[in-house]
């Protein structure tokens, strides 16, 4: 099972080592991380650029017009080859990164669990792993869920 790793990107210069080395640092690696500059002012594309060169699961977007963190994350599931309808998409904004190693495996062993049907990670302190959680909707409240979204 692949991940799909989007990373939003503006003036993060400071801080966006810290988020990709995050990245990097996963003990699962079946994954690709497209990282998508909204025009940064800052020297972030280089910082990027720099750091991600020697692997190849790791993609630099320059965008030509700012399309902010919904349209970046739209234009890479999208508009992206290589992303497929059965990849798990995750989030990770510029200026986050994820707690731990396992991060992902965790993701993985809980969707492969066969009993969520969509989950996400919130991260409150994300420099403290005590902090964050991982929700699971159960497939018993897809029925809800679905009825709610498009009840008209």
């Amino acid at each position: 099972m692949k991940l799909v790793i989007g990373v939003t990107l503006y003036n993060s210069s400071d801080i966006v080592e810290r988020t990709l080395a995050s990245i990097m640092s996963q003990t699962y690696k079946n994954f690709v991380c497209y990282i998508t500059d909204d025009l940064s002012t800052d020297n972030s594309v280089d910082v990027v650029e720099n750091f991600i060169k020697d692997d190849d699961r790791f993609n630099l977007i320059r965008n030509t017009k700012k399309r902010y963190q919904g349209g970046n994350y739209d234009l890479i599931c999208r508009d992206t080859k290589g992303v497929d309808d059965e990849d798990i998409f995750i989030e990770v904004d510029g200026d986050d990164w994820l707690p731990d190693s396992k991060v992902f495996e965790r993701v993985v062993n809980h969707y492969n669990s066969g009993d969520i049907f969509r989950f996400f990670i919130r991260n409150k302190k994300l420099c403290n792993p005590k902090k964050y959680f991982i929700y699971c909707q159960p497939f018993k409240d897809l029925e809800n869920f679905l009825m709610e979204k498009y009840k008209n």
